[in-house]
């Protein structure tokens, strides 16, 4: 028998379903604080797997460098509008590629059409988000060397794109050492753009080119900030850096990740070309030699010099 208290009613409730609005937002609060937290864990993560991927494209290029100059006592320097990219394309398990621009290095309707539909995965470094712009873009570039341009070709003497009488680069033409010489870093890239970052290259307000001239340029051209549109000449256009393209090089006159300057014109042939990339801190830099080094942004203008030739008799301790 059941007793009720004579003062009490008894309520048959029914269970409750579901969850209140106040423990819905407590929940979504825990997620949006949880997702804050692992946010920046996560894009620190995939920055990372990109460098190493980045690192890794390098040192696939450093393997087909020496397989192409073991067999041909030169380094690859390209055909017609072809870039020294293309002479290697077999060593990077390209051939179809190859074969495909093959006696085609002055046909440039069928490069165009190349162009827009292939792209070369191995000549790009996933750091840069910004190469869907164009399919055949790349980001691994020649080393041109530390000094002034030349008027005419060859474009420089000390770096690795020809030497003096403007002839390919072989291992013989190394003095230095091939482990002390630069070959290849990296450059962002992207279609067309009047950016304001560091693909950015601003047309310095004076000309420089005597050989004592080269710390002054470099001076002026560091001091360029990134996004100062009201410099003088501004940012020129950019365009796509690809394998089909012989101008396709950087330079060590300024130190990586400061701005690149062409020295006040517009030609794209003559200034100080940088190694840049989005990678904290530096960039990855293939020696002659075929190692991967990563380079600080603050390396001294000495050492990056001295990394940029191949004849210059510097004594430097590489980073």
């Amino acid at each position: 028998m059941r007793l009720n208290h004579p003062h009490t009613e008894t309520v048959d409730r029914p269970a409750r379903l579901g969850i209140s609005l106040v423990e819905l937002l407590v929940s979504i609060g825990i997620l949006a604080m949880l997702f804050a937290l692992l946010l920046p864990a996560i894009g620190s993560a995939r920055r990372t797997a990109d460098a190493v991927q980045c690192r890794a494209r390098m040192s696939q290029i450093g393997l087909a460098l020496h397989s192409f100059e073991e067999r041909n006592r030169r380094y690859p320097c390209g055909n017609g509008e072809l870039d020294w990219h293309y002479e290697l394309l077999p060593d990077l398990d390209r051939v179809d590629l190859f074969r495909q621009l093959q006696g085609h290095g002055e046909d440039s309707l069928h490069l165009s059409v190349v162009m827009s539909v292939t792209s070369v995965p191995v000549l790009q470094c996933p750091s840069d988000p910004k190469l869907g712009s164009w399919k055949s873009a790349i980001n691994f570039l020649r080393n041109a060397g530390s000094m002034f341009a030349a008027y005419e070709y060859p474009f420089d003497t000390d770096g690795m794109t020809s030497i003096p009488l403007g002839g390919p680069v072989s291992s013989r033409d190394i003095p230095d050492g091939l482990s002390m010489t630069a070959y290849v870093s990296e450059q962002m890239n992207e279609f067309r753009s009047l950016s304001t970052d560091r693909r950015a290259k601003w047309r310095t307000p004076i000309l420089y080119g005597q050989p004592n001239q080269l710390d002054l340029f470099a001076d002026l051209c560091e001091s360029m900030p990134s996004g100062a549109l009201g410099s003088p000449g501004g940012p020129g256009d950019n365009f796509p850096l690809t394998f089909i393209d012989g101008l396709t090089r950087y330079d060590h006159i300024v130190r990586p990740n400061h701005a690149s300057c062409r020295n006040k014109t517009l030609d794209s042939r003559f200034g100080a070309f940088t190694a840049n990339s989005l990678h904290s801190g530096g960039v990855h830099v293939l020696m002659a030699d075929g190692a991967v080094r990563f380079v600080n942004n603050n390396v001294t203008r000495v050492v990056w010099r001295g990394m940029g030739t191949r004849n210059g008799h510097e004594t430097i301790t590489l980073p």
